[in-house]
């Protein structure tokens, strides 16, 4: 069974999003995202995990439909993407 939020700590997300974690290249077909908070109320990003495996895959600074457009479009290998129903990444995808 792959390993749960619970068994890597609650620093993951931090970690990923200041370099000290182990975000990789997206070699999975599916991909999950979701916004979070750099700081709440004032600046906003995206966290892209590895569905399968449950591993932060990459953090990126903004929620644009922009960025993650371009960063699927880095990632051709992604063919699933598990989403909330924000419109910025309805519209990435």
């Amino acid at each position: 069974m792959p390993p749960t939020a619970a068994d890597r700590g609650p620093n993951t997300t931090a970690q990923a999003a200041d370099g000290t974690g182990s975000a990789g290249p997206c070699s999975a077909g599916a991909g999950g995202e979701d916004e979070f908070a750099f700081r709440k109320g004032c600046t906003y990003g995206t966290v892209l995990v590895d569905v399968e495996a449950g591993q932060v895959v990459d953090v990126l600074p903004d929620r644009t439909s922009e960025t993650f457009a371009a960063w699927l479009t880095g990632h051709p290998g992604t063919e699933i993407i598990c989403r909330d129903r924000a419109t910025a990444y309805t519209k990435a995808v």
